[in-house]
């Protein structure tokens, strides 16, 4: 599903990027979940446990996928070169 297929659908942000854009999320995404802060860091683990606590809640821990808005660090680096 592409990101704009989200807009309708319950959705948990995490990441720095929600300091500046949260407002402007809001506004786009009405249903717009932000996660605690120690979760914002983009890591698997912290995915993982957002998709626990779904399931605890009966929600099925598999319909939780991350989707990237932004490249890595890493790939905005390889692709500018050395």
């Amino acid at each position: 599903m592409d990101r704009e297929g989200f807009i309708g659908e319950p959705v948990i942000f995490l990441g720095n990027g929600i300091r500046g854009y949260s407002e402007v999320v809001k506004k786009k995404v009405k249903k717009a979940i932000f996660a605690p802060g120690h979760l914002w860091h983009v890591r698997a683990s912290n995915i993982a446990a957002i998709a626990r606590r779904r399931g605890l809640k009966g929600d099925s821990p598999s319909d939780s996928a991350p989707v990237y808005y932004r490249k890595s660090e890493a790939e905005l680096k390889s692709r500018k070169g050395p």
